[in-house]
């Protein structure tokens, strides 16, 4: 992501307020722009350090977040169905099952973690 893009998206430039030590003084320190095979947009992540503390945190763009949600719900299912196709079939299909779940319940933490992180430490 370039400079100019970055100085023009508001959730880069916001300062915050650290959930950590309450100081106004957490900066968004990188911003990574997301895309499917380097053509379609599929949001934005954002790391935040604290000036004070050093205190770092991850949140997400409203798109990202939301399609993040859509799919992390959907992996644990798909892989549940997968476990129980593998209890009469093949023995690999209850490994990939068994990844697949737990892989979905992994995903569904961090993108609560990272909702939950933006909120603990509001905008200034």
């Amino acid at each position: 992501m370039s400079q100019l893009e970055t100085a023009n998206d508001p959730r880069a430039t916001r300062v915050r307020r650290c959930a950590s030590c309450g100081q106004p003084s957490v900066h968004c320190r990188e911003v990574t722009q997301h895309l499917y095979g380097g053509l379609i947009p599929s949001g934005r992540t954002y790391v935040h350090a604290c000036a004070g503390c050093g205190a770092e945190f991850e949140t997400l763009s409203p798109f990202r977040l939301v399609r993040d949600l859509f799919f992390a719900t959907i992996s644990p299912f798909v892989g549940l169905l997968v476990v129980l196709y593998g209890i009469d079939g093949p023995w690999w299909a209850l490994l990939v099952g068994g990844l697949m779940t737990l892989f979905g319940l992994y995903w569904i933490y961090a993108t609560i973690r990272a909702f939950v992180a933006q909120v603990r430490n509001p905008a200034v």
